[in-house]
């Protein structure tokens, strides 16, 4: 691609985009675009002119790629790097300071761009003393891979993270042994799809994902964190209000950013109250805005058919989601209202042994008088902590009953006296 003028990146404003376009035309240079946004319409006709060399760098399905071919600019489809280019490119970044073989098991959990590579390389590098013996912690080159994926990821979801154990978890064993799966089928997909050859008699539908369904409080999240962890990875929490965008394909573009980096990461997903973005199809609607929602749902489908990482949806409104997800996901869970020697345990595990308690609480009496989920009980038993801390004195019996009181109130229930 080399000419005699160079190379110029196109800027993104679009009077700089047209001054670009001259002087490459003039200086006989090579015009090199990235795609972000759609281009200004003068621009997309002056890189159709024959006299103009172009190079157009665009994610798969942008928008503006068949405005662009229909200019006369072909487009060429650029593989990801693979495993040997990547495991080189580490070698060679982080001057021989970690064995290749290390970088192919590191690779094979962080497939990151080459750009992204180079500059988490260059951060550990930075960190190292230039006389320092030349070996480089394996550790800290995945800190820092994990660190470039997550500026990214940063900018549409919440990195979410726990203290809890699977002690602290109380569900039925029959909910537990479907979690154990899931996580364990996780844990699994490289040894499946990469050793045992399955990736070749599944060319898609990789996704390992799962349903969380239940009424809010009943441990949903609580669960996503643990498995994050039980994985070893990075658990990130979709934020709708940064996802969904007003202007037409914004939402699709957010999406396709997050279920990438995603994959290059190895990150773990979750679409928290998922039936607000993976709802029901409109039928027979002519609404602009159905038409539109219609499109980002069609989108998710196809997305979730081609993801190949791992992804957890929670939502307490089921019946709301479009069946067509729920076929896509390959584990369903549903956690169920605890029942009262459930509740029980949980009101014994939630109050920390180091909480100074009054001889008179009784967590059977709380867990009999007051059907709350976990989550609530968890609400209740800080309300009681912070009031009796506040006054100087202990966790007892009436301060409980009226914690667990405010947040049967709260959420719209019945107090049973």
């Amino acid at each position: 691609l080399a000419r005699s003028g160079g190379a110029l990146l196109l800027p993104r404003e679009p009077a700089a985009a047209r001054a670009a376009v001259l002087d490459a035309r003039l200086r006989d240079a090579l015009l090199v675009v990235e795609l972000g946004d759609a281009l200004d319409p003068a621009v997309l006709d002056a890189l159709a002119e024959p006299a103009l060399a172009v190079a157009v760098i665009a994610r798969p399905g942008h928008p503006a790629i068949p405005a662009l071919t229909a200019r006369g600019l072909a487009p060429v489809e650029v593989a990801r790097a693979g495993t040997a280019v990547q495991v080189e490119a580490w070698h060679a970044a982080l001057e021989g300071r970690v064995e290749r073989a290390s970088l192919a098991e590191l690779v094979r959990g962080h497939g990151l761009e080459l750009g992204q590579l180079e500059r988490a390389a260059a951060q550990v590098t930075a960190e190292v003393a230039p006389d320092a013996a030349p070996a480089v912690s394996l550790a800290a080159v995945e800190r820092a891979a994990r660190a470039v994926t997550s500026q990214r990821l940063a900018e549409i979801a919440d990195r979410l993270s726990t203290t809890m154990t699977w002690d602290d978890l109380v569900l039925p064993d029959e909910v537990r042994a479907q979690i154990d799966d899931f996580w364990r089928a996780a844990a699994a997909r490289r040894t499946v799809f990469e050793q045992w050859g399955f990736a070749a008699k599944v060319p898609y539908g990789r996704a390992i994902s799962a349903l969380f369904a239940g009424v809010p409080g009943t441990g949903k999240t609580m669960v996503a964190t643990l498995v994050a962890r039980e994985l070893g990875l990075e658990l990130y929490r979709v934020d709708l209000s940064r996802m969904v965008d007003k202007y037409v394909g914004e939402t699709e573009k957010h999406l396709a950013r997050l279920f990438e980096e995603a994959e290059r990461g190895r990150c773990v997903i979750l679409f928290d109250e998922a039936d607000a973005l993976f709802g029901k199809r409109s039928k027979g609607s002519e609404s602009a805005n159905d038409r539109y929602a219609n499109l980002e749902i069609n989108y998710l489908l196809q997305r979730i058919e081609t993801f190949a990482g791992i992804c957890i949806l929670t939502t307490n409104q089921e019946a709301a989601m479009d069946d067509a997800f729920k076929r896509r996901l390959r584990y369903r869970i549903e956690f169920p209202f605890p029942e009262t020697e459930e509740r029980i345990e949980m009101w014994r595990r939630m109050i920390p042994p180091e909480a100074p308690r009054a001889p008179d609480v009784d967590v059977a009496t709380l867990a009999d008088r007051f059907a709350i989920a976990g989550g609530h009980i968890k609400n209740a038993i800080l309300r009681a902590a912070f009031a009796a801390a506040a006054a100087g004195g202990v966790l007892d019996q009436a301060g409980l009953v009226r914690a667990a009181t405010q947040e049967m109130e709260h959420i719209g229930k019945v107090v049973r006296h």
